[in-house]
């Protein structure tokens, strides 16, 4: 269960954020609303799942993993850098 009043960033999914222009709000709503399309066993920051959000049109990915009450955002991504891994849904894989 993500907390996202509770969110701490690694150095690379804040560099990440940073760069494709994400807001610390809108990271906020993609654990709120987002929808899970993977889940990963204990990565060593606590089990972590793979997020779908969309800031209007532009899909993102939220790597995020829970831990002791808080969520960490692991990495941040466009799913259209990738075209060829995902569905045209950006949903799953291919």
């Amino acid at each position: 269960m993500p907390y996202p009043n509770n969110v701490f960033y690694s150095e690379h999914g804040e560099r990440r954020r940073q760069n494709l222009g994400v807001r610390e709000p809108q990271i906020q709503e993609a654990l709120r609303e987002g929808d899970t399309i993977e889940t990963y066993p204990d990565t060593g920051r606590g089990p972590s799942y793979l997020l779908l959000h969309w800031i209007g049109d532009a899909p993102i990915h939220v790597v995020a993993a829970d831990k002791d009450g808080f969520t960490v955002i692991v990495t941040v991504y466009d799913p259209r850098t990738e075209p060829d891994e995902w569905t045209d849904d950006y949903s799953q894989r291919s």
